[in-house]
């Protein structure tokens, strides 16, 4: 996050991003009740890449 702006790239890191928006706005339960409900493993540690090449 920059500023006023979100960026991501990919698929699982757009939702990522998004639930990490949902929890500025509305709160930490609210995006992990969502990751819940849309049966997702939100990543929201960014060192934590399990695709990255090391």
């Amino acid at each position: 996050m920059d500023d006023k702006y979100v960026t991501s790239s990919g698929v699982s890191a757009g939702i990522d991003m998004a639930l990490a928006v949902v929890e500025l706005i509305h709160g930490r339960s609210v995006a992990e009740g969502l990751a819940f409900v849309s049966e997702y493993v939100w990543n929201d540690n960014a060192d934590n890449d399990p695709f990255a090449v090391n």
